[in-house]
């Protein structure tokens, strides 16, 4: 795992392509920060709060999908066709 150094932000580069180019991602202390490789002006940023929220919400969301009723009667009649 990477260390995020508060001082100097951590740079890495992924294997995930945007219209052939790699894409950039910066590890600051609260928040990251995607770019594409040579081009500056497409940045995207994240807060470390953002993502958690968002995890968390598509966490629940899951979850209250695999108990709604709804979709055990779909499961069920697909299985009889």
């Amino acid at each position: 795992m990477t260390k995020v150094n508060p001082l100097s932000p951590t740079i890495r580069e992924t294997a995930s392509l945007y219209k052939g180019r790699p894409i950039i991602v910066e590890l600051h202390s609260s928040f990251l920060l995607f770019r594409v490789k040579g081009l500056r002006k497409l940045v995207a940023q994240l807060t470390v709060e953002g993502a958690l929220e968002r995890a968390l919400y598509n966490a629940a969301s899951l979850e209250l999908a695999a108990k709604s009723p709804r979709k055990r009667i779909r499961k069920n009649i697909k299985a009889v066709r």
